[in-house]
């Protein structure tokens, strides 16, 4: 899940390390997951601050990815980035089309019906092949796939809402 923290967006997260050249597992965020090779420089945050770091090199391994850091040649060194997110700054990400989102940008959204019941709050974004599926959270949990006209009827990021079709029950 992509999230916005201080004008960083987090795309991604270390998760292992590999081999003894200090490589290390990636879980990625974006879409495809090779995707968070794009951006440069990446940032890690340690002990509440974002510092930068820079990837020298990386591999598709399986369904995540090996990369090396640079300036980082031990497993030790790869064991220091263990659970660290990874980030982006907001402007190293591409611009939209209008009405598309990215989204980190509907995580925070409050969900209202289109009677205008609060149905709650949109906690996450599920990718499932099919279409993305919206988790919004409130009384109860909803499961609203992401399907512009038909459930998702506006996205108000100025209000901080979302308008769904969508039976509250």
């Amino acid at each position: 899940m992509a999230e916005d923290v201080d004008g960083f967006v987090v795309v991604g997260r270390f998760v292992g390390i590999h081999g003894l050249r200090g490589d290390v597992k990636v879980l990625s965020y974006t879409h495809p997951r090779e995707g968070i090779l794009r951006y440069a420089p990446w940032y890690g945050c340690f002990e509440g601050e974002w510092r930068e770091m820079a990837p020298a090199s990386a591999t598709v391994k399986g369904k995540g990815l090996l990369v090396r850091i640079k300036h980082h040649s031990a497993p030790e060194d790869g064991q220091r980035l263990m659970g660290v997110p990874i980030a982006v700054r907001r402007s190293q990400l591409p611009v939209l089309p209008i009405g598309e989102h990215y989204w980190h940008d509907l995580i925070g959204l409050d969900a209202v019906a289109q009677d205008g019941a609060a149905l709650g709050r949109v906690v996450d974004v599920i990718a499932t092949g099919a279409n993305d599926v919206l988790v919004v959270r409130g009384r109860r949990e909803h499961l609203i796939p992401y399907v512009l006209d038909i459930y998702v009827q506006r996205v108000d990021l100025e209000h901080s809402r979302i308008e769904i079709s969508w039976d509250p029950e």
